[in-house]
């Protein structure tokens, strides 16, 4: 077990943001879809940390329906797929299956991005065992993490961005050389 530096504090998820489990609109009803408003599903989050489109989107009929997530939230998987996170660079929504962490303003959406992206076996070892795993909003909330004071945060999340953006960069670099 490692020390915690004495500027980090240890929190429980909803003390990073509001807790928000996503929704779907009626499905059968068309005024709620083919709109242009990103509605997130597990399906929509890959290997990409921002999501600026998604293959289903919302009507302005539909989002006020099941509620409007801000700009910057951060999408965690909850249910079966538990553990792919993404961050909603757009004003959208998503489904049931995935709980939004919409950040206070002292929380940096890009760490807690990389908090979870990291903790993704700490996620499978507190959800519930039943036919599909499941973490429930309420056990969600009360997870507990290790972090840094904002600033720190911010700086952590850059180092791992430019690494991430490194990474990207040589892989495509692969591409074409295999291409060649």
């Amino acid at each position: 077990v490692g020390v915690i530096p004495e500027d980090w504090d240890i929190n429980r998820v909803c003390e990073f943001g509001k807790i928000v489990t996503g929704r779907t609109p009626p499905t059968n009803d068309k005024k709620y879809w083919n709109g242009n408003i990103p509605w997130v599903t597990p399906s929509d989050i890959t290997q990409e940390r921002d999501i600026y489109y998604t293959e289903r989107l919302l009507t302005n009929e539909g989002i006020e329906v099941i509620g409007e997530l801000p700009e910057n939230s951060v999408l965690i998987t909850c249910i079966a797929s538990i553990g792919k996170n993404a961050i909603l660079r757009l004003p959208g929504g998503c489904n049931q299956q995935i709980n939004a962490i919409v950040p206070f303003a002292e929380t940096d959406s890009d760490f807690i991005y990389y908090l979870f992206e990291i903790s993704k076996n700490y996620l499978l070892t507190n959800s519930g065992k039943t036919a599909t795993s499941i973490i429930s909003k309420s056990d969600f909330e009360k997870l507990i993490f290790q972090h840094p004071p904002q600033l720190e945060q911010i700086a952590i999340a850059a180092v791992l961005s430019e690494m991430d953006a490194e990474i990207s960069a040589l892989e495509a670099q692969r591409a074409k050389v295999q291409a060649l």
